[in-house]
């Protein structure tokens, strides 16, 4: 899931320039609310999740645990596909505003990380018209990266769209080359942060921007039933990683798209 940490304690401002003008439509909330009641029906079912008793909170536990490392690596199983059509419908507005956000041109070679199913990527190709214009995703998940590939599949034969499975800490990307990168709902499920932080300052081009979107309350609330791993979640956490990592202008800003309260993370790669 595209969250970021402790906003409580960062720094956010807001900018009407760079809000975005994208919507999930109401049918769109409705399905994320549905695929929600069913992800936890199945977790229930699988997992003997009970409400009250020492062995209910035991299985809610291991519940949690389950359902956060199916959030950060969906493998092809009942509760992957239904954590992967959540992400379609709760991630949807926060990965197009993310390519929005990035000021994209034409010509760009553009990175998402931890594509998930495709969504961004299907936002960020309308925007590289050029003939120079390049989209690169990657995504630890196989089932994810084979998912996104399919949906990609004729932007990839014609060398438009190319996807790693692969792990963010070790792209097999040239040094700076990439222009844009954004992600949503994806820095939290990193172990190591400055380790992913240093390896997206390595690809990308001195002055390019990466943008992260996220929903902080929602964050909060994973966190509080103990599906977020550890304390990655936090956006102070991921913020002092890019710093720590080179890059310059580290800011969280709360933006509002019509229905979608969010929070956008900007960075920029200093060599």
């Amino acid at each position: 899931m595209t969250p970021h940490r402790g906003a409580a304690h960062a720094h956010r401002s807001s900018s009407s320039e760079q809000e975005g003008t994208l919507r999930p439509a109401a049918a769109g909330r409705s399905a994320a609310l549905r695929s929600f009641t069913q992800l936890q029906k199945v977790a229930k079912c699988s997992f003997g999740w009970r409400k009250r008793g020492s062995k209910g909170s035991s299985n809610a536990a291991m519940w949690a645990e389950k359902l956060g490392r199916q959030l950060g690596n969906p493998s092809r199983s009942m509760l992957g596909w239904l954590v992967s059509k959540l992400l379609r419908v709760r991630n949807k507005g926060l990965e197009e505003n993310a390519a929005l956000l990035c000021g994209i041109q034409p010509g760009d070679t553009v990175l998402e990380l931890g594509h998930g199913p495709g969504l961004g990527l299907q936002s960020a190709a309308k925007m590289l018209t050029a003939s120079t214009g390049h989209l690169i995703g990657v995504d630890y998940s196989e089932y994810m990266h084979q998912m996104a590939k399919e949906k990609m599949k004729e932007l990839i034969a014609n060398g438009k769209v190319t996807l790693h499975h692969c792990d963010v800490a070790a792209m097999p990307l040239e040094d700076s080359s990439v222009d844009k990168v954004f992600h949503c709902n994806c820095y939290y499920f990193w172990p190591d942060l400055r380790k992913g932080a240093t390896e997206i300052h390595r690809v990308m081009k001195p002055g390019g921007l990466m943008v992260t979107t996220l929903r902080y309350f929602h964050l909060v609330n994973l966190a509080s039933k103990r599906v977020m791993p550890g304390e990655n979640w936090r956006p102070e956490a991921y913020m002092a990683a890019l710093r720590d990592s080179g890059f310059t202008g580290v800011r969280m800003e709360d933006k509002q798209c019509k229905n979608l309260t969010f929070q956008a993370i900007y960075a920029t790669a200093l060599k």
